[in-house]
């Protein structure tokens, strides 16, 4: 491993745990013999005195179903890099956005935001909004019903970047990095 990327990646993971308000001790980084770098990162934390965690079994009859960023830019990104798609003249920066999103997500960090506003049930989308939302429906015993007009709303902006894909990206693509 060349010295150099490992200290671009040092440098990016303490960006990144800087914008997050938290800090790091030790970790766990190994290789393979064909280059293959294999990153470990565990999270621990402590809820604040007096807040009840986020736990996808905590949905119920009649609450809405809330996502906390854009979804599918990831996604459609790995198409554009995989030659799958070939993006529209009017895509613009989208397509930049996308596979920017893709090798180097922003996250919002939205825990204390939803805590406040008074959401009891999240998980992240890191396997695909549908997938992730029937662990919620299994872990809380419900059915979850999405607004067809609001899904295809949601992945619209993705168009000129994946065309007809583009729904398939909001709904399945995955490191979301949103709850």
């Amino acid at each position: 491993t060349r010295v150099d990327w490992l200290v671009d990646l040092t440098r990016g993971m303490a960006d990144e745990l800087r914008r997050a308000g938290v800090g790091s001790f030790g970790g766990d980084l190994s290789g393979a013999p064909d280059g293959t770098v294999v990153i470990a990162v565990t999270a621990l934390g402590d809820l604040p005195a007096g807040r009840e965690p986020l736990l996808r079994a905590n949905a119920r009859v009649g609450e809405s179903i809330i996502v906390s960023d854009v979804l599918g830019r990831s996604h459609a990104g790995l198409l554009v890099l995989l030659g799958e798609v070939a993006p529209s003249e009017r895509a613009g920066t989208a397509t930049q956005e996308c596979v920017g999103w893709h090798r180097a997500p922003r996250p919002r960090y939205a825990g204390d935001e939803a805590a406040a506003a008074g959401v009891r049930c999240a998980m992240d989308v890191s396997d695909g909004l549908m997938l992730d939302a029937a662990r919620i429906a299994r872990a809380s015993s419900v059915r979850l019903d999405f607004d067809g007009d609001a899904l295809r709303a949601m992945a619209r902006p993705l168009e000129p970047v994946v065309g007809d894909r583009a729904l398939e990206c909001a709904l399945s693509g995955g490191e979301e990095h949103a709850l």
